[in-house]
Formats: structure tokens, C-alpha cells, sequence
């Protein structure tokens, strides 16, 4: 899930992009929700350890980790289905496979950004991950390259502390209606984050051009 914020609301005829209202009359919230991510390395590396699987560094090679049928974000696709870039078939070692999981996710990604963009929506700023991929030091690494920005990762990434920032910053009857979910934010994360830079590969730059080159072949975007 990917989740941006904006004063205004952009046009999006293609239903790819929905926008919250922000609260407290902040704008709008948009972004959009893949059917990508975390269920692929359930399903295809089931009790593995991922922190082993991650010692090595691997050739840049995608999978597009669907683990069902069909995609809404970055595009809409009711019969997208998995598939691995540079040929079709399965890496032989789970190390391959959670390499492909990871630049698959770095990708769509990188893919939705170029979405919200394309959308009229200003995509620079401060970019935070949260959720279970946060904490694993590789995943960020490679999501900040193929991004190509400094990523902030808090020192709670969990997707839940949210709402208690949300409550929180509800009951803030001092600070004005645009600042209490930044208000809310310092007081409970104060400044304790983790910055990751981005490296310059251009192997990942090819590999990323043949994965968006297979969606468009396959006439999903």
C-alpha cells in the first residue's frame, strides 16, 4: 500500500488511484493498495528465515509476486497473473526467489510513484516505509536504490501506530486543525528514525526498464 498526502485532489479517470479526505481538513490522502506484497513470500517461502536468505547480494532479477489473479494499483488488470522477468521460469534457490519478491515489490513501487506523477500529484518529499518489509535491512536497501531517494524508516514501523497518532492528534485541542497530526507524530515517534540513501546501480535501472516492459507487452499498462 502506498499512501501520499496533498492539499488537492487530482483527476484520476482510470479509478487506479483512490484520495482520502485528509482529517482535521488537511487535504486528501492519496495512494492506492496493490494486490502485491508480503502474501508472496508466505505462500512461496513458507517458515523460511529471510534474514539468511538476504546474506547474499544476488543480479537484480523481478518476479511480479501476485500470489492470485488480477492487480488495481499502480493498474488495473483483472487477469494479471505472477511472473518472473528474464525468462518464465522459477529461480532455482529460495535466495533467487525472495531476491524476486523484493525487486518485484521495489518496482511496482517505483511504478506507482510514476502513477501518481503522471496523475498531476507532486511526489517529492520525505518517503517513509512501515509494515513487516521495514524491518529488513536488504528490502530497504534495494527499495531505496530503485527509487532513487533517501527513505526514512521510523524506529516503530508498524502500520498500527498510526491510528494511536490519529487518536491522539484527535484530542489535541490546542493546536491548530492542519498541524495536530504533526503535533501528535513528534510527540509519540519523536525523531528516532533510520535514513537509507540511495546506491547508483545500472544493472537495476536495465533490469527495471525489462520489468515495465513486460507489463506493457502483456497490455496490463
Amino acid at each position: 500500500m502506498l499512501k501520499g498526502a496533498s492539499l488537492e485532489r487530482r483527476p484520476d479517470p482510470s479509478g487506479v488511484i483512490y484520495a482520502h479526505r485528509a482529517p482535521f481538513d488537511s487535504g486528501w490522502y492519496p495512494g492506492g493498495a496493490s494486490s502485491i506484497g508480503a502474501g508472496a513470500v508466505s505462500a512461496w517461502l513458507a517458515g523460511r528465515d529471510l534474514t539468511e536468505l538476504s546474506a547474499g547480494e544476488l543480479t537484480p532479477r523481478a518476479a511480479y509476486p501476485l500470489v492470485g489473479t488480477g492487480e488495481r494499483f499502480p493498474f488495473v488488470a483483472p487477469t494479471a497473473k505472477a511472473f518472473f522477468a528474464s525468462g518464465s521460469s522459477i529461480p532455482d534457490s529460495d535466495a533467487e526467489i525472495f531476491e524476486s519478491i523484493i525487486f518485484g515489490v521495489a518496482f511496482v513501487e517505483r511504478l506507482a510513484f510514476e502513477t501518481l506523477s503522471a496523475r498531476g500529484y507532486d511526489i517529492d518529499g520525505t518517503i517513509s516505509f512501515t509494515g513487516g518489509g521495514a524491518r529488513n535491512d536488504r528490502w530497504n536497501a534495494i527499495r531505496a536504490t530503485v527509487l532513487q531517494r533517501d527513505i526514512r524508516v521510523p524506529a516503530e514501523a508498524e502500520g498500527a501506530l498510526g491510528m494511536a497518532v490519529l487518536a491522539s492528534a484527535a484530542l489535541d485541542e490546542h493546536s491548530p486543525p492542519t498541524e495536530k497530526l504533526g503535533v501528535a507524530a513528534q510527540r509519540m515517534l519523536g525523531d528516532s528514525e533510520t535514513v537509507i540513501a540511495p546506491a547508483v546501480d545500472p544493472d537495476i535501472e536495465d533490469a527495471y526498464g525489462e520489468f515495465r516492459a513486460t507489463i506493457v507487452d502483456r497490455g496490463w499498462l
